[in-house]
């Protein structure tokens, strides 16, 4: 998102795929064309130090947080340790550079407060400085409101989870010049990587959304809440497989990930796989008491 943004006012050059390595993020700035404004950087880690290596390498002006998940649990331990390995893309911000972070995260409001360079915060904290302030899921997109913004934004993306990503973008477009029109402009042309909340009809009318790009409790209860959030469907239908690197709890996770579906919003449950039984296991628990 934050490169469909800043497109509409400058060369921009990003991340292919996930080459997001310590072999990938080089790749990706020695093929920067000539006459780039921008690089949008995205750097990945499943451990500690890794995202120090990143950050020190490229240097950047600006670095986003958008979430603590539960990815590479496994070999990080906690979400404490990932919020650790995540804060490493400040290591090698300029001192006059600028950390944007998800303000409704608590481990990252604990993290940020002791840095000399200047931070500012989105999400729907009170005191957040990009605040939505409304979201409507529609049915091949979500439309939100943002404080300080006398427009609506529309993005073509599902799950209103997207919004806070959706807000570290403004948040960017900001930061480099943008006005309204251009950051909506480029909210609107925003396409993910495959697999992500990835919409489709089948030929007999069915809508499938696929989001088996990568799963963690974090991103499982989104794409829950979403199928929850559809209207007009006479059957909504939960596909669930195993999550991976969960570490040693990784059969509670699924189990309360099954305990976090609502009967009431959803009509049938389907898991597979040896962790995904704990899911039905959880889900039986709440449906069936």
């Amino acid at each position: 998102m934050i490169h469909s943004v800043l497109q509409t006012a400058y060369q921009v050059h990003k991340t292919d795929g996930n080459f997001n390595n310590h072999i990938g993020l080089p790749l990706t700035i020695l093929a920067m064309p000539e006459g780039t404004d921008i690089a949008v950087l995205e750097m990945g880690m499943s451990a500690k130090g890794e995202i120090e290596f990143l950050s020190d390498l490229a240097e950047p002006d600006a670095a986003v947080i958008t979430n603590i998940g539960e990815s590479h649990m496994q070999d990080l331990g906690s979400r404490e340790a990932i919020a650790d390995a995540k804060c490493e893309i400040v290591k090698g911000l300029k001192e006059d550079g600028i950390f944007y972070y998800l303000g409704d995260e608590p481990l990252l409001r604990e993290r940020a407060s002791s840095l000399s360079q200047r931070v500012k915060t989105f999400g729907e904290a009170e005191d957040c400085d990009i605040k939505v302030t409304h979201i409507n899921q529609l049915a091949e997109g979500t439309e939100f409101q943002v404080e300080g913004y006398a427009q609506g934004f529309l993005i073509p993306v599902l799950g209103k989870h997207n919004v806070k990503n959706a807000l570290a973008a403004i948040a960017i477009g900001q930061h480099f010049g943008l006005n309204e029109r251009q950051i909506a402009q480029g909210l609107m042309q925003t396409k993910l990587t495959g697999m992500r909340l990835e919409l489709f009809k089948t030929d007999k009318g069915i809508t499938v959304i696929n989001d088996a790009y990568n799963a963690s409790p974090t991103s499982m209860k989104a794409a829950i809440d979403l199928v929850g959030d559809m209207d007009g469907f006479a059957n909504r239908i939960l596909v669930l497989g195993d999550m991976l690197e969960m570490g040693s709890e990784e059969e509670t996770y699924h189990y309360e990930l099954g305990r976090y579906i609502k009967p009431e919003f959803i009509d049938h449950v389907m898991t597979y796989g040896r962790l995904g039984a704990f899911i039905a296991e959880g889900a039986k628990k709440i449906i069936w008491g």
